[in-house]
């Protein structure tokens, strides 16, 4: 069987409206905890830039800028060659799952924080390419 990305949100978020407004300067905390067991790929935002990752009560995970479209930024997980952050890893319940990749299972909560560098309101769109488990 082939892998299959798939894209997942935030369930509750139904449409802009249901958006909060990010001031200029200010920082906004989006949590995304996905059902089903998945291997994280990339962090897709539209809007603010991402400042932070957390995974479960792993804070502070590595990332890097991997491509850039207008205002759509694609993130992914960096520095997972790391022996120690492997260990935290699996502290919290994910795993390092190749070199830009992070399994992760159901449940355990992917916590971004935006910030808002523009000079007006912006909404924060927030999505996370995943393989799922079929």
């Amino acid at each position: 069987m082939i892998p299959r990305l798939s894209v997942i949100t935030d369930w509750r978020v139904r449409n802009d409206d249901d958006l909060p407004d990010i001031a200029p300067g200010e920082e906004f905390e989006r949590v995304i905890a996905p059902q089903k067991f998945i291997v994280l790929h990339a962090i897709i935002l539209r809007g603010p830039p991402l400042v932070s990752l957390q995974i479960g009560a792993l804070p502070d995970v590595p990332f890097e800028l991997e491509a850039i479209d207008v205002d759509i930024r694609r993130y992914r997980p960096s520095g997972l060659n790391d022996e120690a952050l492997k260990k935290s890893l699996i502290h919290v319940g994910a795993a390092a799952a190749g070199v830009h990749a992070i399994a992760i299972v159901p449940a355990l909560e992917v916590r971004m924080v935006v910030r808002n560098d523009g000079a007006a309101p912006v909404k924060p769109h927030a999505a996370l390419l995943v393989q799922e488990e079929m």
